[in-house]
């Protein structure tokens, strides 16, 4: 997942105590087939330095669970930064469908997937205070409307994406943080992202109207899974 969705209230820089979080299975979050229970929260070191902001590239956290999910056939991350620039690319999560603005009524999550393409790949190095150089980096998509004249990436430098809407376009929605981004690696699906933020077109009218947010033009950033593969090996190979 991601490790804004993991921080504690009180610190940035410190994990939530895993007591009381708890990992759900299922299709409806309302009724949940099974509830595992987590034992540790891991920050990537860098985040939880805090070098942190909206197109940070090291949002992301791993949690060990208590006890192996088995009801599920987990799919494999990539591993190898070889996403291809303008691949179709599925977006899934249970966001928040109830949310309107600025109106925080009571979560109603629902699960989905969407179809994007994949128009920006972005590599970055971090260097922690004690000097150590973490590998890092994005993926990122918008969400274009109908009309296919709308295209606002150059925000991050030159490249090309098409302006043209996929079948099933779509973007993220509140509470997506942390879902997976698919995308078929040699036919077989992988999660090549966990997504981080959402950025609307006109950032600072956004300031004021926050479902722009979630509007046509808007800009999705996810952490890129590849890019911190050796990472999630070593911490996961650690805390066995």
């Amino acid at each position: 997942t991601v490790g804004h969705n993991l921080n504690d209230l009180n610190s940035d820089s410190t994990s939530a105590p895993p007591e009381g979080i708890t990992v759900q299975t299922g299709s409806d979050a309302q009724q949940p087939k099974k509830v595992y229970t987590v034992d540790k929260v891991v920050l990537h070191p860098t985040w939880q330095e805090g070098q942190q902001d909206d197109m940070t590239s090291n949002d992301i956290c791993l949690l060990k669970l208590k006890e192996p999910i088995t009801e599920i056939v987990p799919t494999p991350i990539m591993t190898k930064k070889t996403e291809l620039l303008n691949a179709t690319v599925w977006p899934a999560g249970f966001g928040d469908y109830n949310r309107k603005g600025s109106d925080y009524r009571p979560m109603r999550p629902k699960r989905h997937a969407i179809e994007n393409r994949l128009d920006r790949k972005v590599s970055i190095t971090l260097t922690t205070q004690t000097g150590t150089d973490f590998d890092t980096g994005l993926l990122v998509t918008d969400f274009d409307p109908p009309s296919g004249d709308l295209n606002y990436l150059n925000i991050l430098g030159e490249g090309s994406s098409d302006a043209q809407p996929t079948e099933y376009e779509g973007t993220s929605v509140p509470g997506d943080s942390g879902g997976p981004l698919y995308i078929k690696d040699e036919g077989e699906w992988k999660v090549c992202g966990v997504l981080s933020a959402t950025q609307a077109m006109d950032f600072e009218e956004s300031l004021f109207d926050s479902k722009l947010h979630f509007s046509y033009g808007a800009i999705t950033f996810y952490t890129r899974v590849a890019s911190h593969s050796q990472w999630i090996q070593e911490t996961i190979s650690e805390n066995q």
